[in-house]
C-alpha cells in the first residue's frame, strides 16, 4: 500500500524546490523598486516610501550605485522644515545590503535576518542598482509560486 504521507512530502518537496530556486530578480518583479538619489529632498523619499508602502528606500549616487538606506521611520520623526529642505544624504544610513540578481530566495531571507534591514539593493556586475527587494516581496512570490504549483497539481 503506498504511503500517502510520502507522496504528500514529495509534492511539498517539489513545491519547495521551485520556491528555493527563485532569484532576486524574479522576486523583485512583484513590486516597484524603491530608490532615491542622494541629492533628493527628504520629501521625495517620504513620498516614494508612502506611495509604495515601503519601510525604506535604497539611496543611489549619480552613477546609480547604492550608497545607503533611508528609513521611513527616520524621515517621519523629523519636522516639516527638515523634510522640505534637507537632502537624503543628510539622514541616510551608509549601510546598504547588496545582492546580485541571481541570489536565491534562501540567501535573501538570510540577508534580511542577519542585517535587520527592511530592503535590499540588487546590483549588476558593475555595482549599479538594477532593483530593490523587500521582505514582503519574498513572501508574496513564495505564496504565488506555491499557489500556481498546487493549482497545476490539481488539474
Amino acid at each position: 500500500v503506498p504511503n500517502p504521507r510520502a507522496r504528500g512530502n514529495k509534492s511539498l518537496s517539489s513545491g519547495w524546490q521551485r520556491v528555493s530556486s527563485l532569484t532576486a530578480i524574479e522576486i523583485s518583479s512583484e513590486l516597484p523598486d524603491v530608490a532615491v538619489n542622494v541629492d533628493d529632498l527628504l520629501k521625495v523619499a517620504l513620498k516614494k516610501c508612502l506611495d509604495l508602502d515601503s519601510p525604506a528606500a535604497i539611496v543611489v549616487d549619480k552613477d546609480s550605485r547604492p550608497v545607503g538606506t533611508i528609513l521611513f521611520r527616520d524621515i517621519v520623526a523629523l519636522n516639516e522644515d527638515e523634510i522640505n529642505t534637507c537632502v537624503v544624504s543628510d539622514y541616510a544610513s551608509n549601510e546598504v545590503v547588496t545582492v546580485t540578481g541571481n541570489a536565491l530566495a534562501l540567501n535573501l531571507a538570510e540577508a534580511f535576518g542577519q542585517t535587520c534591514m527592511p530592503i535590499l539593493a540588487i546590483i549588476d556586475d558593475n555595482g549599479k542598482l538594477v532593483g530593490t527587494i523587500r521582505e514582503r516581496e519574498i513572501i508574496r512570490k513564495i505564496a504565488s509560486v506555491q499557489e500556481t504549483y498546487f493549482l497545476e497539481k490539481s488539474n
